[in-house]
């Protein structure tokens, strides 16, 4: 299965969604709905880490999934932390920040999962 998305840790503060090899943008809106689900469950702020490193595709239709994304994001929902991004992925979602805002507001790009943890950590102790 190229995606799949479940609570990182047990406190259920970190939602990790995983994007391998070729995937669809029916895939995608099933992490997004997965996701979704989840951060309803619990009323605390939730950060989402997407492992995208091991994937180099893009389907058809991604710049126009943004709209269908925004509509979806929770309210508690807060970093969302992309890993392995390539520049393809990087200027899509770019530009993904113009059309669905709320979706990534607090997008960032980190190479590793260590890093995308230690961002994590440091926001939550700025938040503090």
């Amino acid at each position: 299965m190229p995606v799949s998305v479940d609570w990182a840790n047990p406190e259920k503060t970190i939602v990790m969604q995983r994007i391998d090899g070729q995937w669809s943008m029916a895939e995608f809106y099933d992490v997004v709905q997965k996701s979704a689900q989840l951060l309803a469950t619990v009323d605390h702020p939730v950060d989402i880490i997407v492992d995208l490193s091991t994937t180099n595709f893009v389907p058809q239709g991604v710049i126009s999934g943004a709209n269908k994304t925004e509509s979806t994001v929770p309210p508690n929902q807060r970093l969302v932390i992309f890993v392995g991004a390539k520049m393809m992925h990087k200027l899509l979602l770019s530009l993904g920040k113009r059309l669905a805002p709320r979706a990534a507001t607090h997008q960032h790009f980190v190479e590793t999962m260590e890093e995308a943890n230690g961002l994590i950590e440091h926001f939550r102790a700025e938040q503090a």
